[in-house]
């Protein structure tokens, strides 16, 4: 293989543009590394049975919404919503949230 004249004159071409404007020197590289905390996504799972505890049982043995006493009055627990035969039925109300 004979080297060509454009092959020539671009090797010729940059030994003087290296020669003429020289390479800094290599500097160390700085990295910095970002700890960043990681936590696997937990997932919980609720049970089957956690739709009991808005329900209670009454004097007489049947089920029904578990009503508490708050501090604006007495509000069933399942939606929040206000126990309006609070002074008709006063023994429907549990006087505390836990059995």
């Amino acid at each position: 293989m004979k080297p060509t004249v454009g092959g020539l004159l671009c090797i010729l071409l940059c030994a003087v543009a290296g020669a003429a404007e020289p390479l800094p020197p290599p500097r160390p590289a700085t990295v910095e590394y970002v700890v960043v905390p990681y936590s696997p996504p937990a997932f919980y799972r609720t049970s089957a049975y956690d739709v009991w505890q808005y329900y209670g049982v009454d004097r007489f043995g049947r089920w029904r919404p578990r009503v508490v006493e708050g501090p604006h009055g007495p509000f069933y627990l399942y939606n929040g919503q206000s126990y309006p035969w609070m002074s008709v039925q006063p023994r429907e109300v549990m006087p505390y949230a836990v059995d």
